[in-house]
């Protein structure tokens, strides 16, 4: 697709996202051409940001209260799901059982996907040009995955862990778009190994502490902001909202510590105790959830204690498996949780304020359900595996449960080779990201949002520009 092929610019948007993406939009027709751009929205506030700045936006909890899903035949969603698995190799049933807000009752849940079609149908037209943030919901992954396969383009967007400092631009929910690098792929290896063995928050972006504005500046517009989400819920939104005045609201200005679970009895609380351990060692993180790392680059499997039993019992006589708890979660999973980990054979429990550089360089290997962990450990010379099918697995020693890996082959393969990270798989990884900003922060007036200033908004624009001529 050549940008001057696109028919129509489609975004799909949210609070946090919607000054950012107003920019953007504005960028890109200058760049591109006077093309028309819509947008769509489950969030009134985004709403009303759009509407000020004069572009058409779809409310989708309106539009669904409208269809039945009987607008489209059954031979067209057949045709449809036909299409999307001929052009992105994803069928319609597995996107709609990754979203986390799906109904529990199956008749609910299909005519659910059904009505999201019929929208989703009308809004992509052929060569639509379509961005969105982060595809972590059903709605914007059929979105995309219908726009690539209508001739058109997908861009989502998303926080990049490796390299630092970047954004990951990503095609399809397992492909990242290319733009060659600028520079010698193979020295920026080596700085970005370096940069491992600094701490995690000094260099990823979305764990630095943020500089929070004035109280009363953020009261002012969280007032606003939960109007706006009391509308969304009489509209019938089934993204979860706030009242203005509940016992939610009123915890949210709590000290978060009060009502934090109980954290478990940890084996390992620093990095010198890995000294006394002995034999070979499985390192395994756990992911936040629910999140996309989980919903969307692993829809073939989600639980994750399920994951460390296959790979507990999938190890030799002699290994142990140290499992680590994600700092996101903590406080957040019952204790019971921890107690099915310790129930698995070989399991040595590790808190989360233990650096994860220090846990790649003492074990053998590294597996993970999808995370940055497996890249980093690759960058570092170790051997690392991912259960899932992220955009960084061709950089990795092996993976994707889908494809019926033995887990029982990880062992014996890590006896048979030498890892060595593949430059030219690690070139087209970089290819896939740019230096820009996606986390949100607070701006003085108290509002929270993605960087919309020129210079960020400029290295969106360029890298959608690069993209499409290069793919072209």
């Amino acid at each position: 697709m050549k940008p001057n092929d696109i028919t129509q610019m489609l975004f799909f948007t949210r609070p946090w996202q919607v000054l950012f993406h107003l920019e953007l939009a504005k960028s890109l027709k200058k760049r591109f051409g006077d093309i028309p751009v819509k947008f769509a929205t489950f969030f009134t506030l985004a709403k009303e940001r759009v509407e000020e700045a004069g572009y058409d936006c779809v409310y989708m909890p309106d539009e669904l209260r409208k269809v039945s899903g009987d607008e489209i035949s059954d031979e067209k969603f057949a045709d449809i799901d036909k299409l999307l698995f001929e052009k992105q190799g994803v069928n319609f049933n597995l996107m709609l059982q990754s979203e986390r807000y799906l109904p529990q009752n199956g008749h609910d849940a299909a005519l659910f996907g059904r009505k999201h079609l019929v929208i989703i149908d009308r809004l992509v037209k052929d060569r639509t040009l379509f961005v969105s943030t982060a595809p972590d919901h059903f709605v914007y992954w059929l979105t995309g995955a219908l726009a690539n396969s209508r001739g058109g383009a997908h861009f989502s967007f998303s926080a990049c862990g490796l390299p630092p400092g970047r954004v990951m631009a990503l095609k399809t929910m397992w492909t990242t778009w290319h733009v060659p690098y600028v520079g010698d792929a193979k020295a920026f290896l080596e700085d970005c190994r370096s940069r491992l063995f600094m701490p995690a928050k000094d260099r990823i972006e979305y764990l630095r502490p943020q500089k929070m504005p004035p109280i009363y500046k953020r009261l002012k517009q969280r007032y606003h902001e939960v109007r706006c989400e009391e509308e969304d819920t009489k509209a019938g939104s089934y993204f979860p909202g706030s009242k203005l005045i509940s016992l939610q609201t009123i915890k949210n200005r709590l000290p978060q510590d009060w009502f934090k679970k109980r954290q478990p009895k940890y084996d390992i609380y620093s990095s010198e105790s890995l000294s006394d351990l002995h034999g070979p060692i499985c390192y395994l993180p756990l992911h936040m959830e629910p999140e996309a790392t989980i919903l969307m680059f692993s829809p073939w499997l989600r639980d994750q204690v399920e994951m460390c039993r296959l790979v507990s019992q999938a190890m030799p006589v002699g290994w142990k498996l140290l499992v680590k708890e994600n700092k996101a979660m903590m406080g957040e999973r019952p204790l019971e949780y921890y107690e099915r980990l310790r129930a698995l054979p070989n399991v040595i429990l590790v808190s989360p304020n233990v650096e994860s550089t220090s846990l790649i360089m003492a074990s053998t290997f590294t597996v993970t359900l999808t995370g940055t962990a497996a890249v980093e450990a690759a960058l570092l010379g170790k051997p690392s595996f991912v259960l899932g099918r992220p955009p960084t697995l061709n950089m990795l020693h092996d993976g994707d449960f889908s494809a019926s890996l033995s887990l029982a082959d990880m062992f014996k393969q890590f006896e048979r080779e030498k890892f060595s990270i593949d430059l030219n798989e690690w070139s087209r990884w970089i290819a896939g990201t740019f230096e820009g900003r996606i986390v949100p922060t607070f701006a003085p007036d108290g509002s929270f949002c993605t960087p919309y200033d020129m210079p960020n908004i400029e290295a969106y624009t360029n890298y959608i520009e690069s993209a499409l001529q290069t793919a072209s």
